[in-house]
């Protein structure tokens, strides 16, 4: 099964959960003296990625591919309830690496940034002092290298939030030119 297949099953599975399930209603009227964080517009991310990409060595099928472990910061602006704007750094802490014939083989490993629009198409209370929201994401991004090749970027994510603001996710993404699957975790503050 290819990294492309795994990511289209997900955004497929995802749509399709998407359509049939109930979800809460954003427009209700919050508690307000629970003070819910929902209501802010802003909500700033430092969390971890793990990058699997299957482009590295195409020429070459004898090497696999390791994953490289980067930074991810993100950045989101909540126009209402369901949709937001979301900004993305994600940057590299090791090297693409390749394993062959037992020798590891290394290469730059460049930054990048991505913007786009993010859905929440579901969210359901989670007892009295959280929620848990099912996030979908669309943007393009670049790569920041001399090369500066663009790609469009999926992401899907589950994203656990507090009423005081403490968010935590975990999730996945999929650059679709740059053939590129990611594992997205970390925390993040709504405000």
């Amino acid at each position: 099964m290819t990294v492309k297949t795994i990511a289209l099953s997900l955004a497929a599975s995802c749509l399709f959960t998407c359509a049939v399930a109930h979800s809460h209603d954003p427009s209700e009227q919050e508690d307000p003296k629970r003070g819910d964080a929902a209501a802010s517009e802003w909500e700033l991310s430092f969390g971890t990625s793990q990058l699997f990409s299957s482009g590295f060595l195409e020429d070459d099928q004898q090497g696999e591919t390791l994953p490289t472990t980067s930074a991810l910061f993100i950045s989101e602006y909540f126009f209402s309830k369901r949709w937001g704007f979301v900004a993305l750094f994600n940057l590299p802490l090791t090297p693409e690496r390749t394993l062959r014939n037992g020798e590891v083989i290394s290469r730059f490993a460049a930054p990048t940034l991505a913007a786009g629009l993010e859905w929440t198409p579901l969210s359901w209370d989670v007892r009295e002092a959280s929620r848990l929201e099912v996030q979908f994401a669309l943007m393009g991004g670049a790569v920041l290298a001399p090369s500066g090749r663009f790609f469009p970027l999926s992401a899907l994510r589950l994203h656990l939030l507090q009423n005081e603001g403490f968010a935590l996710y975990v999730g996945t993404a999929f650059a679709f030119r740059l053939d590129t699957l990611a594992l997205i975790y970390g925390i993040g503050h709504r405000f």
